[in-house]
C-alpha cells in the first residue's frame, strides 16, 4: 500500500494493529498516518502520529476510544486519552500512547474545521495563533500541510482526498499572502528589536531573532510551494528550496547559536537578519521558482 513506502515493517505492523482497533470505534470517519513517517523525514526512534477525523455533529465516544486503545497501550487502562478540546482550539485533543515500547500519538481532527481551513487557505487567508508546543505559533496552514502529507489508512468515504483536492497544487493566493505577511513581520520584528538591543536586553532580542528567522523560512517555503506542517526544521528545509540564498541556514544558525550579550553584539546579530531579509525579498520577488510541491512534516 502507498502508506508503506519508506516505512519499516515494524512500524507498518504497529500501524496496522492500531488502525484496525481505532477504526472500529463508531464515529471515527478516517484515520491517517502523519508526521515524519508520512513525510519521509522519520528517524528510527520517531513517534508515530495518527490523525483521527471525526464530525462534531456525530463525534465518536472518547470512552469507547479509551477502551480500545487501552488494549493496545503497554500501560493498559492508564493510556492517556483526552476529551475533545483538551489541547486548545487549534489542536483539538488526542492521546499519548506507548505501543510495543514506541510512542504513538493520536490527534483529533474535526471535519468542519478542516473544511473551513481549506476554504481559508484557497482564499489566501493565513493567520498565526498562540499554541503551546509551537514557539512561532500555530499557523493556519498547518492543518492543510497535514492533509497534503497524510497517508490514508482508513477512509471508506474518501474524505481525505476530497479535502485536499483544492490544495493540489499549492494555492497561489495562500502562497502570495504567506510571503507578503512573513516578510512584513520579519522586517517589523527586526526594527522593533533595535531598541532592546541597545539596552542589552538579550531575552527580548533572542525572541525577535527567532521570530524573524522563522518568518524568512516561511516566506521561502511558501514561495517554493513547500508545505510546512511544523516550524521544526523549517530553516534548514527553506535553505534547500530552489533559489534560496546561498548559506541561508548557516548564517541564521550562527546568529541563533551565538546572538551575543552586549548591545553591539546584539545589534550585529540583527544586522545579519536584516541582510537576510533583503536577500529573501529578492528571492521571493514576483516570478515562479522551478520545481513542484514539497512537504515538511513535524
Amino acid at each position: 500500500m502507498d502508506r508503506d513506502r519508506g516505512v519499516p515493517a515494524e512500524i507498518s505492523r504497529l500501524v496496522d494493529r492500531a488502525v484496525e482497533a481505532i477504526a472500529s470505534v463508531r464515529g471515527v470517519r478516517a484515520v491517517v498516518l502523519g508526521g515524519s513517517w508520512a513525510s519521509g523525514a522519520a528517524r528510527p526512534d520517531s513517534d508515530v502520529d495518527l490523525g483521527l477525523l471525526y464530525d462534531a455533529r456525530r463525534p465518536f465516544s472518547v470512552a469507547d476510544l479509551k477502551a480500545v486503545v487501552g488494549r493496545l497501550d503497554d500501560r493498559g487502562a492508564l493510556a492517556d486519552v483526552t476529551p475533545f478540546g483538551a489541547w486548545g482550539p487549534f489542536i483539538d485533543g488526542g492521546a499519548w500512547l506507548m505501543v510495543d515500547g514506541r510512542h504513538v500519538d493520536l490527534l483529533y481532527r474535526e471535519l468542519g474545521r478542516l473544511r473551513h481551513a481549506v476554504a481559508d487557505g484557497v482564499a489566501g487567508r493565513a493567520t498565526t495563533h498562540y499554541q503551546p508546543g509551537h514557539p512561532h505559533g500555530f499557523r493556519s496552514e498547518i492543518p492543510l500541510a497535514e492533509l497534503v502529507i497524510a497517508r490514508v489508512l482508513h477512509d471508506p468515504e474518501g474524505l481525505v482526498d476530497e479535502l485536499r483536492a483544492p490544495l493540489l497544487p499549492y494555492p497561489q493566493a495562500l502562497r502570495a499572502e504567506i510571503v507578503r505577511a512573513s516578510l512584513w513581520e520579519a522586517g517589523f520584528t527586526i526594527d522593533v528589536a533595535r531598541a532592546a538591543a541597545a539596552r542589552g536586553d538579550v531575552h527580548h532580542v533572542v525572541g525577535c531573532l527567532y521570530r524573524a528567522a522563522t518568518c524568512l523560512a516561511l516566506a521561502l517555503l511558501a514561495h517554493g510551494r513547500v508545505w510546512c506542517a511544523n516550524e521544526k526544521g523549517a530553516v534548514r528545509l527553506a535553505a534547500r528550496v530552489g533559489g534560496s540564498p546561498d548559506g541561508f541556514a548557516q548564517r541564521l544558525e550562527a546568529v541563533l547559536g551565538r546572538p551575543g550579550r552586549s548591545p553591539a553584539a546584539l545589534g550585529r546579530s540583527l544586522d545579519v537578519l536584516a541582510s537576510e531579509l533583503e536577500a529573501v525579498r529578492t528571492t521571493t520577488a514576483p516570478g515562479d521558482p522551478s520545481g513542484g510541491t514539497a512537504i515538511l512534516g513535524p
